[in-house]
């Protein structure tokens, strides 16, 4: 999937949430392989990441994080990642934040593997 690809699957994503893509170019940038930079967006009501491995966001008043598309190599550091601060975590906030974001990434590995795809795109939205 290409950088322009993400970035318009993002915009859809943000009209929806009524966020605004002010600087496009600026987002494409953060994409690039020596950079990486996420780019992290809102409104009062919701956060937008967009990274050219993943787009995700959140309402800012619940604990739940909803990917919206994700590839195999943020699947796997992520999983990871999540699987480690759950073990350290006390807060039972962040513990729903954590065992959601789990449990869609487990989905969407398992997915993945068994289609052999190294993308996956969680639900439609419709525009």
């Amino acid at each position: 999937m290409s950088h322009e690809d993400i970035l318009e699957l993002a915009r859809v994503t943000a009209k929806l949430l009524g966020i605004r893509i002010k600087d496009p170019v600026l987002v494409l940038s953060g994409m690039k392989p020596k950079i990486g930079i996420i780019t992290i967006l809102y409104n009062k009501k919701f956060t937008l990441w967009i990274d050219r491995h993943y787009i995700a966001y959140g309402d800012n008043f619940k604990p739940e994080v909803v990917y919206v598309f994700a590839d195999t190599e943020h699947i796997s550091e992520e999983l990871r990642s999540v699987i480690r601060r759950m073990k350290k975590e006390k807060s039972p906030y962040a513990m729903k934040t954590l065992t959601s974001v789990k449990e869609q990434l487990q989905l969407a590995g398992a997915s993945m593997n068994k289609s052999g795809n190294g993308l996956y795109f969680f639900g439609k939205m419709e525009e």
